[in-house]
């Protein structure tokens, strides 16, 4: 007979996870941003100073990093996809250029193909099945542009 997860370990582990994210999203935003030593890559650099550059976060904890970005590269548009409620200002952004959708995307994502430039993904692969690690890929393929760049985030 199979046992069911208590709901409290439920919980704990959903907490786990929303924390790893923050921490995963922060280790790589800290050595990323224009505040430390190390500069974005160049070529993703050069796209957000010039504008027009639509990128989207997956899984990325609480979004802080999103709301800097979309201050600082005010002509770009930056989107983040999670299934945390976690969002300076909920679902909703004081910034023009910045956007929180709340939903699971291991049933898709939920954009045409061809909107983005840049996928930052923090999913953390190591929870999903083989069918959804190719299906989430595929997905990210799918609205990624052809001459789009991904960068995926996997803890050592």
């Amino acid at each position: 007979m199979e046992q069911k997860p208590n709901n409290s370990a439920s919980k704990f582990l959903k907490l786990f996870e929303k924390a790893k994210a923050n921490i995963s999203a922060f280790c790589f935003f800290a050595t990323t941003s224009s505040n430390s030593s190390s500069e974005l890559p160049s070529y993703v650099k050069r796209r957000l100073e010039l504008g027009g550059m639509r990128v989207l976060i997956l899984g990325c904890g609480t979004g802080t990093w999103l709301l800097e970005m979309a201050e600082k590269y005010h002509e770009s548009t930056f989107f983040r996809l999670d299934d945390s409620s976690d969002f300076p200002g909920g679902e909703s952004s004081h910034l023009q250029n910045a956007g929180v959708k709340r939903c699971d995307f291991l049933c898709g994502i939920p954009f045409h193909n061809s909107t983005f430039d840049l996928v930052l993904d923090f999913v953390d692969r190591s929870m999903l099945s083989g069918f959804q690690n190719e299906h989430l890929f595929s997905e990210v393929v799918r609205v990624l542009k052809p001459d789009g760049f991904l960068e995926k985030m996997e803890d050592k």
